[in-house]
């Protein structure tokens, strides 16, 4: 599946990682199985075989991008049989404290992990429920965590995902240093786990709740504020010559007779089209779970097979996202045909809630997360909890680079919450501050925002411009409010002042966080607390001060003779 040839834009540092990588990639049998195998996104895959988008190192000076991408070659390393330092070096990142504590940090836990190699210990079916004396925790957690990016997807400050790191905070609350057994499955697997006659897992996370899962007997706790939507992807000839059907049609069992329909077995768009939409099972084209790009090469050739009738896949939106661009990388495709996307209006597509699925007879337990996810997530933790959403609305959309601030409509973001009642003012406030400080960084280390720069000023100012544009399209709207306060709060003083500017008492630099105290005029040396300009007397005592520091070895009284003369050149005290 990968490019026999390297891509001219990946440095030549990332040879031996390109041709580690390209192997395993020959050998798996689909590229999200092997993302899942290394821990790390088809994106970050994608970016090293084909697209070469990858950091110049060491010419990257954000600290937080170098960490990510130290825990990304460690991952890689670690999998794929190489030196986790070995490999780091060798694109140019320096093997300093900070690297070596996040590369040990996924080493531990990647060797403390469970990947579900060996099965899960058998249970009682009563083992998880609630006792006379009171519930109890069983001596080991045995959690579900379904394979789902981006939740999936290691985030960009942690080596888990946000699933994952919401399912551990989540038991710790109400069992700390309680032993826990994760394991990441598909979606199936985990429903299953939790259903059978002697289950294997005690908790879901990341599972879509619906009507015909709690008839299973599970019970749910969602995860505020995330909702899987549901889209179709449609193939047709580039020249257009047939009328592509609308979402109405999909959503209609009485006008689509035509149509033929793509799901994963067991999936909410099955249930979805055979339940309420009424879709015979004639026309259900069943297929297992997979990855992006194994589903696309199915749905082109049995595209193509039914020249007569559409067929037309129904999934996640983002899987429906990823199926077009997989598409789009094949040439034989590109050529001919073109891919849509089918989406109706708002109140036309079915969303579906994200949650915590307890396995059956727990209720006890189903209150227990309920609380702890209130009172301890969004309660005594709701800092954390906020910087956790942020990361994964960052990380989980892909920005474009090129976009002019006030035009948020060129951005996509398919990972955006609804506003939940769980979301105070505060924790508002936390998320839309997070978002723009990790947007800042990761764009100030871009080079197409640092293009015809020249000031650091310069570039913070584009930066936070970009970041707080971006941020619109990833928060609802409901929290625009809040945005618009840390838009104001976080804005960089320095974009006010024009460049050069310097101390009118003492003429250093401004433009330095260094010496900039809270007068736009002042250093934090000439100024007091409140940016008032202090005594002439006292200025002059530190002015002298600095010149025996660096004017060599000069008396007392001559330091404060030049600093004298010195001052009555200062705007601030020429005529004082």
């Amino acid at each position: 599946m990968s490019h026999d040839v390297m891509p001219d834009r990946l440095p030549e540092s990332f040879r031996e990682v390109w041709l580690a990588l390209k192997d395993a990639d020959e050998a798996s049998p689909s590229r999200q199985g092997l993302a899942h195998r290394l821990g790390i996104s088809t994106h970050t895959i994608q970016r090293i075989l084909v697209s070469g988008e990858v950091p110049a190192f060491p010419e990257t000076g954000n600290t937080r991008i170098v960490r990510a991408w130290a825990r990304i070659l460690t991952r890689l390393a670690h999998h794929l049989g190489r030196q986790p330092r070995e490999w780091i070096e060798m694109v140019g990142i320096a093997w300093d404290e900070d690297i070596r504590k996040a590369s040990e940090v996924v080493l531990e836990n990647l060797l403390g992990r469970s990947y579900g190699q060996r099965p899960a210990p058998a249970a009682e079916a009563d083992s998880f429920a609630v006792s006379p004396a009171g519930p109890a925790w069983p001596d080991c957690i045995r959690i579900g965590v379904v394979q789902r990016p981006p939740f999936s997807e290691s985030l960009s400050t942690q080596p888990w995902s946000f699933m994952e790191t919401y399912a551990r905070r989540l038991v710790g609350a109400i069992a700390p240093g309680g032993k826990l057994r994760l394991q990441d499955l598909d979606e199936q697997a985990t429903v299953l786990g939790l259903t059978q006659t002697r289950p294997s897992l005690d908790l879901g996370v990341g599972v879509i709740e619906t009507v015909h899962r709690r008839s299973l007997g599970l019970e749910f706790v969602a995860v505020p504020g995330w909702h899987i939507r549901l889209s179709a992807v449609c193939i047709n000839q580039r020249d257009g010559s047939r009328q592509m059907p609308g979402w109405d049609q999909v959503i209609s069992s009485v006008g689509s007779k035509d149509l033929y329909y793509m799901v994963r077995g067991g999936d909410v768009a099955e249930h979805f089209l055979m339940g309420q939409c009424g879709v015979p099972t004639e026309r259900l084209l069943v297929r297992p779970t997979r990855g992006e790009d194994e589903t696309a090469r199915v749905l082109f050739r049995e595209t193509r097979r039914r020249e007569e009738d559409w067929v037309i896949l129904v999934d996640e939106h983002e899987t429906c996202l990823d199926v077009i661009e997989e598409l789009e990388l094949q040439q034989d495709f590109t050529k001919s045909f073109s891919a849509r996307e089918l989406v109706g209006a708002p109140d036309e597509c079915p969303t579906y809630r994200l949650g915590v699925a307890v396995r059956p007879r727990a209720s006890g337990w189903r209150n227990l997360i309920g609380m702890a996810t209130d009172d301890e997530l969004f309660g005594t933790s709701l800092n954390q909890t906020a910087r956790l959403y942020a990361d994964l609305m960052t990380a989980g959309n892909h920005l474009r680079p090129d976009v002019e601030p006030g035009r948020p409509d060129r951005y996509a973001a398919p990972v955006r919450p609804v506003a939940f009642e769980q979301a105070s003012p505060v924790f508002q406030r936390e998320v839309c501050r997070g978002i723009i400080r990790i947007l800042a960084g990761w764009l100030a280390a871009r080079p197409e925002t640092r293009r015809g720069l020249t000031s650091d000023d310069a570039i913070e100012s584009r930066s936070f411009a970009l970041a707080t544009a971006s941020a619109r399209t990833l928060i609802p709207d409901e929290w625009l409010p809040a945005l618009e306060g840390e838009q104001e709060r976080l804005a960089p003083r320095k974009a006010a002042i024009p460049e050069p500017a310097h101390c009118r008492s003492c003429s250093v630099s401004l433009i330095s966080d260094h010496n900039r105290g809270v007068s736009d005029c002042y250093c934090r040396y000439c100024s007091d607390e409140e940016g008032r300009l202090k005594p002439r007397g006292e200025v002059r005592e530190l002015i002298a001060h600095w010149f025996e520091e660096w004017q060599g070895d000069i008396s007392h009284e001559e330091a404060v003779r030049r600093a004298k003369i010195f001052m009555e050149a200062m705007p601030a005290w020429s005529n004082n």
